[in-house]
This record gives C-alpha cells, structure tokens and sequence, in this order.
C-alpha cells in the first residue's frame, strides 16, 4: 500500500503547496491573502498531507488506518470544495487529485488483502 500512496502524498504535498502562497501571497494579491477561507484550506491541506504520510508508515493499527483512510478522503474532499469558493482553482484540482487516488489505493488494497 505504501506505493499505492506515492501519488496522493504527491498531489496532497503539492495541495500544500499552493494552499501557502493562497494564503501569503508572495507572487502579488491572490484575493484570499490571509483570510480566514484560505487559512482553512491551509489546515484542510495539512491535515491531508499528515494523514496520508501517516497511512504510508503503516504504523497505525488496522482498524485506525481505515479511519485515517476515512478522514484523508475527508479532508481532501473538503478542501476541494473550499477552494473552488475560494477561487483557486490549482488547489482544487490538486486536492481532487488526492482524493481520487487515495480513494482508489484504499479500494485496491483492500482488494489485496481480501483475495
């Protein structure tokens, strides 16, 4: 499962990423510099990120990395949707991106352990 994560902490990190310049605006005004919406994003990404990197450790019991699981995709949606209201829309499309693949390692991987 731990390759299965590869892409999501990639999509999740890079989610990161763009949540801090949203939020500090180095590269000029983005519309949301330290507002409350995106310092939310912020955290939503975070949290995304720890989560996942948590699941690749496999150091959580069996019963606490589905709910990890749970809250990841949580997480990831949720911050999706926050940032399309706060219009930024690679943050968006990154956080989708965590959201479908680690939808689809936890789908593949409990098919493994099933068959």
């Amino acid at each position: 499962m731990r390759q299965l994560l590869a892409l999501p902490l990639l999509a999740a990190i890079l989610g990161l990423v763009m949540a801090v310049i949203a939020w500090t605006g180095p590269f000029g005004n983005t519309g949301v510099d330290w507002t409350l919406g995106a310092g939310l994003a912020l955290l939503g990404a975070l949290a995304t990120t720890i989560i996942i990197a948590i699941l690749m450790t496999r150091r959580a019991p069996r019963r606490w990395s589905a709910v990890l699981h749970i809250l990841g995709l949580l997480a990831a949606l949720l911050t999706a949707v926050a940032a399309l209201f706060l219009m930024q829309t690679p943050l968006a499309l990154s956080m989708a991106v965590a959201f479908v693949t680690l939808l689809i390692a936890g789908v593949t991987s409990r098919r493994r352990t099933a068959t």
